[in-house]
């Protein structure tokens, strides 16, 4: 990020392709993060030949899934560096966009689709404790007594999530009226007993 106004300006020229790369850096960064999200809940797909005895798919241990969650809390509370003053004095302030990404990556976390991948592959990794770990890793941001801008919105997206979950089930909405609504095994029932077991 450092070198992108060294290698995407030229002198009396506008800022466009200065931009462009940048907005490249951010969705490609965000793509490193969503491969990341791929492990939770998820599976490796194994194509054999005939006489071979092995699974078409095999699920993400409970260990790497909770690596891959642990790496991207991380990424999400180290990533200042996306905000280059530099690149702001030229472009504008770019902390909206910036704050919307990491809601939406925490946001897309705590969706009926990745709770549902988890109940796909029970009983490696369950949703209960896969909450319970998003719980401790977000609120073991106040072990120091002090949060930082970043670690405050994902405590407040954290807390919207479940109380967007408790809501949808009170209410019996449908499927198609809440994101993080979940379906088939996961239902609105279970996010409350869920919100339920950790307050």
């Amino acid at each position: 990020m450092s070198h992108l106004i060294e290698w995407c300006t030229e002198p009396n020229q506008e800022y466009d392709y200065l931009r462009q790369i940048y907005k490249e850096v951010t969705s490609q960064y965000n793509r490193y993060m969503e491969h990341c999200m791929s492990y939770i809940g998820g599976a490796y797909q194994y194509f054999g030949v005939e006489g071979q005895d092995i699974p078409l798919f095999t699920p993400v241990s409970k260990a790497k899934q909770k690596e891959a969650i642990k790496w991207i809390i991380s990424e999400l509370t180290t990533s200042e560096w996306i905000q280059n003053k530099e690149i702001e004095d030229r472009l504008g302030s770019l902390r909206n966009d910036y704050y919307k990404q990491i809601v939406s990556a925490f946001d897309k976390m705590m969706s009926g689709f990745f709770f549902q991948r988890i109940e796909t592959n029970r009983p490696v990794y369950s949703s209960e404790e896969y909450l319970s770990d998003l719980s401790d890793m977000v609120w073991a941001f106040n072990d120091d007594g002090k949060l930082t801008e970043i670690e405050m919105i994902l405590q407040q997206a954290y807390v919207h999530n479940l109380i967007s979950m408790t809501y949808s089930s009170k209410h019996h909405l449908k499927p198609t009226e809440s994101d993080n609504l979940f379906t088939n095994n996961f239902n609105g029932h279970d996010a409350l007993q869920l919100v339920m077991q950790l307050r």
